[in-house]
Parts: C-alpha cells; sequence; structure tokens
C-alpha cells in the first residue's frame, strides 16, 4: 500500500484503503470467537510455546475474535511460559525510522509509546517491564530475562545487530510468535543485513 500511495491519486488510495477495511472487518466476523481455553490451547499446540521459552510476540489483538480483554493474553502466555520464561515486544514510536530521527523527536524510554499495537503498550506501560534504550525501535520485555535482553541495545549502531535484544533472541534459541498478524512485516529478517554491517 505504501508503494501505491506514490504512483496513485489520492482518491485510488482511499478506496483501496475502504477496502481493505471492509475485507478485514468481514474476516474477523467469520472468525470463530477465542476464550482463554482457546487461546490456551493455540499457544501451546500449534505455536509450541513450553515452560521456560523465551519468546517474542507480534501482535494485533484487534484482528482476533477475543471473549475476553486484550490484556489478559499476558496472563495467558505467562501461565504457558511460567516464571522463567520471558516475553518481548516491539515498541517503535509512531513514525518511520528515519523520519524520527531527522524531524529530531525525542525519545523517552519511560513515556514515548508504542505504535505496534493495543498488547505493545499495555505490555509497555506494565510496572514489570523493561525496555530498551533504542530510540527507533526499542524492545520491552518481561520476565527473568527482561534486563539481561535489553540491557545493551543502546549500543546498537544498527537497531538489529549483535547487542539488540533481536540478536540475543537468537542466540538464546528464542520463539518468534504471531497473534493476529501475517508474516508480512517481520523484524528479524534485518539481524543478518546488521550483524555484519
Amino acid at each position: 500500500m505504501k508503494g501505491l500511495k506514490k504512483l496513485l491519486p489520492a482518491d485510488a488510495v482511499a478506496l483501496l484503503a475502504r477496502a481493505k477495511k471492509k475485507y478485514q472487518k468481514s474476516r474477523l466476523t467469520s472468525l470463530q470467537p477465542l476464550g482463554e481455553d482457546e487461546l490456551t490451547g493455540i499457544l501451546v499446540n500449534r505455536l509450541n510455546l513450553a515452560a521456560g521459552d523465551t519468546v517474542f510476540i507480534h501482535s494485533s489483538v484487534e484482528q482476533l475474535r477475543l471473549t475476553f480483554s486484550y490484556g489478559h493474553v499476558l496472563t495467558l502466555i505467562r501461565n504457558v511460559i511460567g516464571e522463567r520464561g520471558t516475553m518481548l515486544f516491539p515498541t517503535y514510536p509512531g513514525l518511520p525510522s528515519y523520519e524520527f530521527l531527522t524531524r529530531g523527536e525525542i525519545f523517552d524510554v519511560r513515556k514515548t509509546p508504542s505504535f505496534m499495537g493495543l498488547l505493545t503498550e499495555y505490555a509497555r506501560r506494565r510496572r514489570d517491564s523493561v525496555r530498551s534504550l533504542h530510540p527507533t525501535k526499542s524492545v520491552c520485555a518481561i520476565g527473568q530475562r527482561a534486563r539481561e535482553l535489553t540491557a545493551t541495545h543502546q549500543l546498537s549502531p544498527y537497531p538489529y545487530d549483535r547487542p539488540s535484544p533481536y540478536y540475543k533472541l537468537i542466540e538464546c534459541g528464542g520463539k518468534i510468535i504471531g497473534l493476529g498478524v501475517s508474516t508480512e512485516r517481520l523484524a528479524f529478517v534485518h539481524c543478518a543485513e546488521d550483524a555484519k554491517a
């Protein structure tokens, strides 16, 4: 869609945006409602989460037909991975990286909101959440390895390189899951580029 915005007239872009929204709404209403037991079953049986896992979560809870509060998703994941497990979430600011930096925006690790979905912002605001000190590709983590995985992100000249939580997750054999999202955007592909830079 981003590339089309440059090529098509504004009316055509607006028409495509409305069509996409209509499709997503019809898709959502066709899904079976998910209760806590059903989502827990998906986490365990389809996404293979287990006690002690370190897991990076891409999410769009608006694309799930949950029968319970989206905030309870964190509790369900915590119940599966246990006290030894760790959850990580992308908490990027609302602008593309280059634009964020060239505009002179200020990244406040405590207050800059996440624009990566409701669940990520909810996770970021929790008292037990630790957020990495990277202005454009920050990550928040909750759990046993939270500090270890986020501690050196500010040393990254590239957001996905060796000091980053992304690279560390790969090194420790972590898992990456999506809840209500496709694989259209996946941050971890950049680890291969940034680690060699």
